[in-house]
């Protein structure tokens, strides 16, 4: 089986009483087998009622958005309740009320944490200048009063700024000849300084305006006659019970947060099934008393649904109808095989009337990937990594995804067909298992000297064998191309691609022959001579099926296929160069390590100690080296498996320009994220 071909669906039309639409939608959605589609406008009456309800929903959903927004840090919540379709309409309710109330509290709590942040910056800034006054000689021994005042004749400045800007700033005072008197200038670190002046209003106005675009803050302390050191003690009892006061309130904002955060994960996924709900009675078609439901449904479970249907719901009615749209695809594969389906989406979504790619997409990855990544260690180890260490060390984002899942299968997979491959070219990271004079040794994995079934740890014969896979693997993708035009009656592409497979089958051994002086095998042999005018009959055929099927651009378009042959092979050659490279990596990482441990121990004067030192200096070595190599092994066998399949097989006959099969049903996820997630 190299494609499938997707589910067949029938059109249909659900009718039933107003009063039974919420039935009918709650049956829908525990069958889940009805992808809906738009028909027809309710009419103004129902659609407000409808409306309202979207309403009630985007308020939901804002409130759940506004609570992420104070959480700090995403959390991942598992979702334990559990949510029939029947009772939908009252969690949105019932969570909306409640949701509500907490976000009120949570906005005045917040409201308060803010005043309080604001009280502490402005009370950290007074510490700070009172701080640099009282470590001042001068300004020490001046109450506040006497360095704060204003007035309508005289006034004065406390200003806080960098060293820069407060040079800049007595500069500008030098050019304007302002009548301005420096009371004290006084340090605060290498790099702020406090400068009080005093002197005429309206010089010190304009002294304050130009220090604000010097980025120098004027800073305002009480008119009190109290020293600056006397008043930091105030400052400073005020700046801790501030603290305390912002732990206090931040304890309580996330002590309501904690208690209402399985309410907001519930919500956050009812908000969504709800409203898509809501959709669909949106794009129903309404009538005086009936509603109808229109939409595609798998024709093998077609009898069910409607047995179903009219079993459970009393006025019911189920007909097939002619739509005249171009139906979803519902891709249909063997479980083994479902997990490729991702890649296949990746490319695109087949549509309703070509064939499902992933079998054949199942079985390439497969062995392209164990080609490039053949080893039994590193692929247990991959095994391992995939199934038992990403999600414990926090690199899987949500690990109850579906998502996730099916791309951890797929992993598995692949890491099977690692060890598959590693164990029929005799590879254990960077070794190989031989047997001499009745004994079992481990050596360094080299090219002919290896003992293995699939000897592709010989450079030449891999290279050999990743063309010829190459040759195949692009001559099913023209077969499949050749199947699509026969089904779809294309004349001049059809024409072409049967003079592309006879130039192919008699130019390729001509070439062989004539120009590279090989000897061909069998009747070939007996013909070689021969071999030119079939070859340039094809060549003919593919010719003129080109300017049947593009006129004149057909003269260009041939010369694509013939060139376009020889470039999709040779790009299989990577299975070669990324294979060989994974194991000759592995065994130069194996003598590094070796090395290191050698070089420590004949360091070290002590044997036994040197021994023990650069045996682990060696297994860190070994280790942190080759895990490097898994882990490029992994990404450049995947990357480059895809690439062979979106590049060199799939554009040769599939589309992928459909549009995916959604059925309309309760999807509870067992678990959401909650919270900010861009600081995921």
């Amino acid at each position: 089986m190299l494609v499938t071909v997707p589910e067949r669906l029938t059109y249909v039309r659900i009718l039933t009483t107003k009063d039974l639409v919420d039935e009918l939608l709650n049956k829908l959605q525990d069958l889940g087998a009805v992808h809906t589609e738009h028909v027809a406008k309710l009419p103004e009456e129902d659609r407000k009622r409808v409306m309202a309800e979207l309403e009630k929903v985007e308020k939901l959903k804002n409130i759940v958005s506004n609570f992420e927004s104070l959480l700090g840090t995403p959390k991942l919540i598992e979702v334990k309740e559990v949510v029939r379709a029947s009772e939908l309409g009252s969690y949105v309710s019932k969570l909306l009320d409640k949701l509500s109330e907490s976000y009120e509290k949570a906005v005045v709590i917040e409201n308060n944490l803010e005043r309080l942040k604001k009280d502490l910056t402005e009370y950290r800034k007074l510490a700070q200048v009172l701080e640099a006054m009282r470590n001042d000689p001068k300004l020490s021994q001046l109450h506040l009063g006497d360095v704060c005042f204003r007035g309508l004749i005289v006034s004065s400045a406390v200003l806080l700024g960098s060293e820069t800007g407060i040079r800049d700033l007595e500069r500008y005072i030098r050019s304007k000849n302002l009548e301005v008197y420096v009371i004290g200038r006084a340090r605060l670190g290498d790099e702020k300084a406090v400068y009080v002046v005093a002197g005429p209003t309206c010089s010190i106005d304009d002294l304050v305006y130009q220090a604000r675009k010097l980025n120098i803050e004027e800073v305002s302390l009480p008119t009190k006659k109290v020293k600056p050191g006397e008043f930091l003690k105030e400052v400073n009892n005020r700046l801790r019970t501030l603290e305390r006061m912002i732990s206090d309130v931040t304890e309580n904002l996330e002590k309501l947060l904690n208690s209402i955060i399985q309410d907001l994960a519930l919500a956050k996924i009812v908000s969504e099934i709800w409203e898509e709900r809501v959709n669909v009675l949106l794009s129903a078609l309404s009538g005086d008393y009936l509603i109808a439901i229109e939409g595609w449904v798998p024709t093998s479970q077609l009898s069910l649904i409607i047995n179903e249907l009219y079993s459970s719901i009393k006025y019911v009615y189920v007909s097939k109808v002619d739509s005249g749209r171009e139906p979803p695809t519902k891709m249909r594969n063997p479980r083994p095989i479902k997990p490729f389906e991702l890649i296949t989406k990746i490319y695109g979504i087949p549509n309703y009337r070509e064939w499902d790619p992933t079998p054949i997409i199942s079985y390439s990855l497969m062995l392209f990937f164990g080609l490039m990544f053949a080893d039994v260690v590193y692929g247990i180890l991959m095994f391992i990594i995939v199934n038992y260490v990403l999600e414990r060390i926090g690199l899987v984002e949500n690990p109850y995804s579906e998502g996730y899942l099916r791309f951890k299968k797929l992993l598995t997979i692949l890491s099977i067909s690692s060890i598959v491959f590693g164990l029929l070219s005799n590879s254990y990271a960077g070794y190989s298992i031989v047997f001499r004079n009745g004994r079992i040794l481990l050596v360094a994995a080299s090219g002919s000297s290896i003992q293995a079934v699939l000897p592709i740890l010989n450079p030449t014969f891999f290279l050999k064998i990743a063309l010829v896979i190459g040759l195949v693997h692009v001559n099913i993708a023209h077969v499949l191309a050749l199947l699509k035009y026969i089904r779809g009656k294309e004349k001049g592409e059809l024409i072409s691609k049967i003079g592309f497979f006879i130039t192919e089958i008699f130019g390729i051994p001509y070439v062989l022959y004539a120009f590279l002086n090989y000897q061909l095998p069998g009747v070939l042999g007996q013909y070689s001579n021969y071999l030119l005018y079939p070859t340039l009959a094809g060549l003919a055929l593919l010719i003129a099926g080109k300017f049947v099927a593009y006129r004149a651009l057909g003269a260009l378009f041939w010369l694509f296929d013939l060139t376009g042959l020889l470039g999709d092979v040779m790009s299989y050659t990577r299975l070669a160069g990324l294979g060989l490279a994974t194991s000759l990596l592995a065994q130069n990482f194996n003598n590094l390590a070796i090395d290191v441990a050698t070089g420590i121990s004949g360091m070290v004067p002590v044997k036994l100690l040197g021994l023990l030192i650069g045996g682990f200096a060696a297994v860190l070595v070994m280790f942190f080296t080759n895990l490097l190599n898994i882990t490029f092994g992994i990404i450049g066998a995947f990357i480059h498996s895809l690439r062979l399949c979106f590049v060199e097989f799939l554009p040769k006959f599939y589309e992928g320009d459909g549009r995916e099969f959604k059925p309309f049903m309760l999807r509870i996820e067992k678990a959401v994220y909650i919270g900010p997630r861009s600081s995921v």
